[in-house]
């Protein structure tokens, strides 16, 4: 679990002498927590005073808990920028917040009545001791949480702090803003840690053959890649990425679906036009962004009159040219995906085009909507689209003839033995290390990059004439930090079968069914469900 504590900071030290008008003050500012934090997931436990205890993970855990909790940080800091002018003309006060986070196991007991549960742990202690540490209007986290979240924001080292008897924190971070990074790959490939592909030589030369064909034949074709989190999906796509990035003719573009936009209308679209092709900057004001956005529409050889009311509603920009859109709802939308959909296809006219859309299970309807528009019109044109998405994800697209579907399984010993030598710097690991390794992870690459990557650096081994030795006796390995989140999103989501996976794990990795039935006390009709739900799991 990810905690924050949120506390007001009256600079003022009016805040209090407004009487009545205090709590007027103090629901405005608690709302504005709130809101934030509801978008992304996370739960409100408790409001202390002027203070607000927030969970990520509890009671619903999310494989990104640590990123939620940090985006909702920097959210809640620009929601009292905006509340603080308003409080200060009605009243006087000048509103500023401080808020601090940390991450780590906690035993949550439900509180009976439909609230917040109760948690306690050594997280929710750390994150209260933080705020002595951190400044008004900043957002200061652990190095718990910052390894969780390092390369999704910019951070500033505040150096080691000593928060009492719990223990020395080896580093307190506070977060300045968001980075463009999108995915655990972006990361990997910012700090040069991306361990080399393995095992998936197939289906690299599949997707290099279909980009090939597609710029010979110039027909356009569709590839679906399905597979389970870090299986190894976008992993793939950035091997045809840096085939296509070889060629002189080619052009490619990619966008990523979000858990945190499901419900906003294209945000795949608009978050690449933004951030890629149109390249608005933060610092941008509205008049630089309308400058940037008719550049580009005049560029794509349409016209403004046309273009700008439906681009404007798009990327949230005022204009005049607003009140020109019909008001049918529905009518600006279809104009909308026709015109992004001629965009797209008139750039295939002029050469090659790869189009990639990953995490489709987080797509809003609109954009699976557009999608089903450019599948439908792409055999006539010269790209190739590439979509990801998670098994759980309806199959849409598996029905046209010019589709091929690459459904990615988990890797046998050999290529997952070479991602753990790989992960440790190319030097072999002892071989009870790597059987414990390998047995654990379960041929997911990304289980087994982090496991191998955890016991690098937790001193279980020493170098000796260039390989590794044990330095002690071999423990059981821990989950690292890394995969917790993940691992426990996935466990949430089981329903009334959690519990029986839970019983299931205290008897060990193989039992007899007599066995668990007895110990898990239900009938065989409830057990065999609930073993059937485990496995399709």
């Amino acid at each position: 679990m990810t905690v924050l504590f949120c506390d007001l900071v009256d600079s003022t030290g009016l805040l209090e002498t407004l009487g009545e008008q205090y709590w007027v003050v103090l629901s405005a500012y608690r709302d504005a927590c709130k809101m934030v934090v509801d978008r992304y997931e996370g739960q409100v436990a408790e409001y202390v005073g002027d203070g607000v205890v927030i969970y990520f993970g509890v009671p619903i855990a999310h494989e990104d808990d640590a990123q939620r909790a940090v985006r909702a940080g920097l959210g809640i800091l620009a929601a009292i920028r905006g509340l603080s002018p308003r409080v200060e003309r009605d009243y006087g006060v000048s509103l500023e917040v401080r808020i601090t986070g940390d991450t780590g196991p906690v035993v949550a007991r439900s509180s009976g009545n439909g609230g917040a549960p109760a948690a306690y742990g050594r997280a929710l202690i750390l994150a209260s001791r933080l705020k002595a540490v951190a400044q008004p209007q900043s957002l200061v986290i652990t190095d718990d949480t910052h390894r969780l979240v390092r390369g999704y924001f910019q951070t500033r080292d505040l150096g080691p702090r000593d928060l009492g008897r719990i223990g020395r924190v080896a580093a307190v971070h506070e977060v300045m803003r968001e980075t463009t990074a999108r995915s655990r790959l972006d990361v990997s490939l910012a700090f040069s840690d991306l361990t080399p592909l393995m095992g998936r030589n197939l289906e690299v030369q599949m997707l290099c053959e279909l980009w090939e064909k597609v710029r010979s034949n110039r027909s356009g074709h569709v590839v679906l890649i399905g597979g389970e989190p870090g299986i190894g999906k976008s992993r793939l796509v950035r091997m045809l990425e840096e085939h296509v990035a070889k060629e002189p003719d080619g052009w490619l573009t990619s966008c990523f679906a979000s858990p945190y936009y499901t419900n906003s209308a294209f945000y795949p679209i608009v978050d690449l036009l933004e951030r890629v092709v149109i390249q608005f900057r933060t610092d941008d004001g509205p008049e630089q962004k309308r400058t940037k956005l008719e550049g580009w529409l005049v560029q794509c050889g349409l016209a403004l009159e046309e273009a700008m009311p439906l681009f404007n509603r798009l990327l949230s920009l005022p204009g005049k040219e607003l009140d020109q859109l019909d008001a049918d709802p529905k009518t600006v939308k279809q104009k909308t995906m026709s015109t992004l959909l001629r965009i797209l296809l008139a750039r295939s006219v002029e050469q090659p085009v790869l189009f990639v859309c990953e995490d489709l299970h987080w797509a809003d309807p609109s954009t699976l909507e557009l999608l089903d528009l450019l599948v439908q019109a792409v055999a006539q044109s010269c790209a190739l689209v590439v979509l990801t998405f998670r098994p759980e994800f309806p199959q849409r697209w598996n029905t046209v003839g010019y589709h091929t579907q690459i459904s990615l399984s988990r890797l046998g010993r050999e290529p997952s033995a070479q991602i753990v030598t790989a992960a440790a710097g190319g030097r072999p690991l002892p071989p009870a290390v790597l059987e414990q390794i390998l047995r654990r992870a379960d041929g997911v690459p990304l289980f087994i990059e982090e496991l191998s990557k955890m016991v690098r650096e937790s001193g279980l081994l020493r170098e000796v004439s260039g390989r590794f030795e044990l330095a002690g006796a071999l423990p059981a390995l821990n989950i690292p930090m890394t995969l917790r989140d993940s691992l426990l999103a996935r466990l949430d989501r089981l329903g009334g079968a959690k519990s029986i996976a839970q019983v299931a794990a205290v008897l060990g990795r193989e039992f007899p069914y007599a066995l668990l039935r007895t110990v898990a006390a239900t009938d065989d009709d409830d057990l065999l469900a609930a073993l059937s739900q485990l496995v399709d799991a």
